[in-house]
């Protein structure tokens, strides 16, 4: 995807803070490498996706088996026959879905996912808070990114932010302006940031968002049903596990 201007490397100013010092820094470079999509993220997915149906805003309720897989929406129409069903949502959802042909519940309902908030803070002019990405300890935020610092070329700034899992589960169900207020507020205990001047103010909760590290399958795939299981949630809460359990599963059911 290099090769093709999908992706590109993101040579971030990157900084530690513990409990509001900065205790180390350095600059991302080529190894590893931490890439973003060109020219925004959502470029990655319709790269893989070029030449696919992907049909979106369609909830999947139920899953019967018959010759085939038959699928249903919300409104019990009738989506459609497939020969493979792979689901890649979290696993509680998963459980719901899941027909009893295909017998999970043991192996999956043992996954405890962790919730996270998003707080997105935007602003008209370029802002330079000294540092591009931050691994925050010992407060309610537990990651600040300068989004805009990915690109070059932007003259505004983007920053986005995430609480910390352990807060983010004790306060999913929570007001979502009290949630804005309160992570605005840690954020300008740590940074330089005024936030009551952001010309963008957005939240994002995520109920299943993180998983601790796993030392099982990075998939489950039931040959005989033709079903198959995958997501971050099999390995660890990032997006490269979600892409490694999922690149495998889809190597296992081309052999089959």
């Amino acid at each position: 995807m290099i090769d093709q201007d999908i992706i590109d490397v993101w040579r971030a100013r990157f900084v530690e803070i513990d409990n509001g010092k900065i205790t180390n820094d350095r600059i991302w470079g080529e190894d590893p490498s931490n890439y973003v999509g060109i020219p925004s993220m959502n470029a990655i997915g319709k790269y893989m996706a070029d030449g696919l149906t992907v049909r979106l805003s369609e909830k999947v309720a139920n899953v019967l088996k018959g010759n085939k897989w038959i699928l249903y929406d919300e409104t019990n129409n009738n989506i459609g026959e497939f020969d493979w069903v792979i689901s890649a949502i979290p696993p509680k959802q998963a459980i719901d879905m899941i027909p009893d042909v295909v017998n999970l519940y043991s192996e999956i309902s043992r996954y405890e996912m962790l919730a996270c908030y998003s707080l997105m803070l935007g602003y008209e002019e370029k802002i330079d808070i000294g540092f591009d990405a931050a691994l925050i300890k010992g407060a309610d935020i537990s990651w600040l990114s300068v989004n805009s610092s990915k690109y070059s070329s932007v003259n505004n700034t983007a920053f986005l932010i995430h609480s910390t899992n352990k807060w983010a589960s004790q306060n999913i169900d929570n007001d979502r302006d009290w949630v804005k207020g309160y992570l605005c507020n840690e954020l300008s205990n740590l940074v330089p940031i005024k936030t009551e001047n952001a010309n963008y103010i957005g939240l994002q909760g995520w109920r299943y968002a993180n998983i601790k590290k796993q030392n099982n399958l990075e998939f489950f795939l039931d040959r005989d049903n033709k079903f198959g299981l995958c997501g971050d949630w099999f390995v660890q809460g990032r997006i490269e596990a979600a892409y490694l359990s999922g690149s495998h599963l889809g190597d296992h059911i081309l052999i089959s």
